[in-house]
């Protein structure tokens, strides 16, 4: 178990970030299952996320079910 701030990570293994892999789907089925203690978003641009792109802003709906969650935002 990792423990970070508040939040206990058991077991502590992160699912790492996929571009066209891990969608919320993929995320809920790996949740459900087992065996990670945080799953992540796909890749998502910071230009897309402010210019308010519609299939970005699609990538980044979660499900409560999904916590803890790690996003991984590039560019600059």
């Amino acid at each position: 178990m990792v423990q970070l701030g508040p939040h206990r990570i058991a077991p502590p293994l992160w699912l790492a970030p996929m571009a066209g892999v891990t969608d919320r789907d993929f995320r809920l089925i790996v949740r459900r299952i087992g065996g990670v203690g945080v799953v992540s978003m796909e890749f998502l641009s910071s230009k897309a996320i402010v210019n308010g792109n519609k299939k970005t802003r699609e990538l980044m709906y979660f499900s409560p079910e999904e916590r803890p969650l790690a996003i991984q935002i590039y560019g600059s």
